[in-house]
């Protein structure tokens, strides 16, 4: 449906507001048009798709349903429905959208990608890898396929080719970077040299992380690790021969700096070869506390 020129120019500053992130200025001019154009596909896609951002899934299934009663055969509307339905955890019924959404498009990559967030979300890595490999057969570089298909890979067990891929992290406009201007280790040893781990996500993945430090202690004279303030103490405990240090603290005399999260890749970690020391983190009591003494087992 072709708008008219007032409303042309209330959609594109919709999708302007949408995409600069004001959702209400965007809510507001997309329900605008829809009163007066109720069959305007392109603003109801639009909507379902900022109500989907917004966690407002009943709202979005009704959007998207209106959008496909206009076009049915639109594999890109089925595609974003279907992943509304993943997101409402609906997994029977979005498979047989997306399997709709490429039948009607097989060579659209972004189809296949979507297709396999079905049984990636539904615990079926193994399937979900079979829809990310296609899409990276057509675009290598498919960053979301690429990812994807690291985690599944680890959720398989496959620890070389889930670690290979976790590397991947790095490139996410989101991951903290560290501000060092320190040579990145190589992996070789180096028993004259120091060595700084850093670390870039929350303290669930710093502790399960924390088991492969004691690795490469023995390839460095000392190692430092760099943590927030309040895992200082409980990671002092895993080696006597490292250094815990608050994330931000000044640094000097390190040769080398590497990320924690990255250590498993580095090492070539298998599913055999995971360190199995447990318990490996300890937590004393201090000595003016009258507290019992425990250990933590991760």
């Amino acid at each position: 449906m072709n708008l008219s020129f007032e409303f042309s120019n209330q959609f594109k500053e919709a999708v302007a507001c949408h995409q600069k992130g004001n959702d209400s200025d965007a809510v507001n001019l997309y329900t605008r048009i829809l009163k007066v154009y109720p069959d305007h596909s392109p603003s109801l896609v639009n909507l379902g798709t900022l109500l989907r951002q917004k966690k407002k899934y009943s709202t979005a299934k009704l959007i998207y349903e209106m959008a496909l009663s206009l076009r049915p055969d639109d594999s890109r509307i089925l595609s974003n429905y279907g992943n509304l339905l993943v997101d409402m955890k609906l997994f029977e019924e979005a498979e047989q959208v997306h399997a709709k959404a490429c039948e009607l498009d097989s060579d659209n990559i972004e189809n296949i990608y979507n297709a396999g967030i079905v049984p990636f979300f539904d615990n079926r890595p193994a399937e979900a890898l079979g829809y990310f490999n296609k899409a990276l057969q057509r675009n290598p570089r498919h960053y979301f396929a690429r990812w994807n298909s690291a985690i599944a890979h680890l959720q398989l067990g496959d620890y070389i080719a889930g670690f290979r891929g976790y590397e991947l992290r790095m490139d996410h406009p989101g991951i903290r970077r560290n501000n060092y201007k320190i040579q990145r280790w190589d992996g070789k040893a180096y028993p004259d040299h120091v060595l700084l781990l850093t670390t870039e996500q929350g303290f669930g993945d710093v502790i399960q992380f924390a088991r492969f430090i004691p690795c490469i202690t023995h390839l460095f004279k000392s190692v430092i690790v760099e943590v927030r303030a309040e895992l200082v103490r409980l990671l002092q405990s895993i080696d006597s021969n490292i250094t815990v240090i608050e994330r931000g603290q000044p640094v000097s005399f390190v040769d080398y700096q590497f990320p924690l999260l990255s250590l498993p890749h580095r090492l070539g970690m298998s599913l055999d070869t995971i360190p199995r020391n447990i318990p490996y983190l300890h937590i004393e009591a201090p000595a003016d506390r009258d507290l019992p003494t425990f250990c933590v087992s991760v």
